[in-house]
Parts: C-alpha cells; structure tokens; sequence
C-alpha cells in the first residue's frame, strides 16, 4: 500500500535503521592507542585503580553540640544549634551517621520540644552536609520529606 499514510512508517523505519547502524558503530570506538596498556577484561579491576578508603569509625552518640537555643526568624521559629568542634568533625558527606547520629541528645535536652517530625533528619542533613558551617538552624515548620528531596533542598525543604 503506498499512499500518505505509508511514508511516514517508511520515514521511521528508516530512522530506526539509521540509529542502529550508528550505535553498532559507536560500540566499535576509536582503534586502540599503541602506547596505552590494554584495557582490562571483563571482571578485572584497572591495574591503575587505587584502593577505597576504609571506613570511617562511626562517631559517639554522646558527643558534645557546642549551643542550643530557639530563635525567631524571618520565615519562622527555628531551633539554631551551634556544633562543637567534636561534632564538626564527625560529621561529613562520608562518615556513617548512627541513629540516634552523634549529639542529637544535647537539642532534646535543651529544648524538648524539638522532637518533632523532620528535626532530627534536618539535623542528620545538617551534620552530613553542612558539619563545618558555624550554626544550623532547624525549623518544625518545614515539611517531613524523604532523604533524596532533603538533600536536594540542601537541608532546608520548602512547604
């Protein structure tokens, strides 16, 4: 049947064809360089690779936060808590953070009222991702949301 309704099936299948002609030649690359070690087989590690570092030791449960107090900011009440220099240093993208993670206990003590959904994963984000800054703050207004839209939001979700 050839008519208006064929050549667009043709235009496509030759399309389809085209883009797998292109990817079997992309799978070929470029010939092997002769100065550069072979590449390694499947399985094999690159002879170049270094080794992972070991883990981090996990930190104490019981360590020191520097200063806990309630705050009012601009976009609400906010729980401002000052790490040590103890928990700055457990703290980072690559350390294991426990449960409870290390010095939760000093913002319970000093303001029970913290323990309210989504304070203590901002605070794990904020010892994860923000262990070095000067102060964190933490909001019960804000949303409880899952890790990835906690990180993403670099701590601090939106409602």
């Amino acid at each position: 049947m050839c008519g208006p309704r064929s050549r667009p099936r043709a235009v496509l299948a030759g399309l389809v064809g085209l883009v797998g002609v292109a990817l079997l030649a992309g799978c070929a690359g470029p010939p092997p360089d002769p100065g550069m070690p072979p590449a390694p087989s499947a399985g094999q590690a690159p002879a170049t690779a270094s080794p992972s570092p070991p883990p981090s030791p996990p930190c104490p449960a019981a360590l020191p936060v520097g200063a806990v107090t309630w705050v009012e900011r601009s976009d609400g009440v906010a729980l401002r808590v000052v790490p040590s220099a103890q928990l700055r240093a457990c703290g980072g993208p690559f350390r294991t953070v426990e449960d409870p993670p290390p010095g939760w206990s000093d913002p319970l003590g000093e303001a029970p009222t913290a323990d309210s959904p989504g304070m203590l994963e901002q605070y794990r984000c904020h010892l994860e991702l923000a262990s070095g800054a000067d102060e964190w703050h933490l909001e019960p207004w804000r949303p409880v949301v899952d890790d990835g839209v906690m990180l993403a939001a670099a701590c601090n979700p939106l409602p």
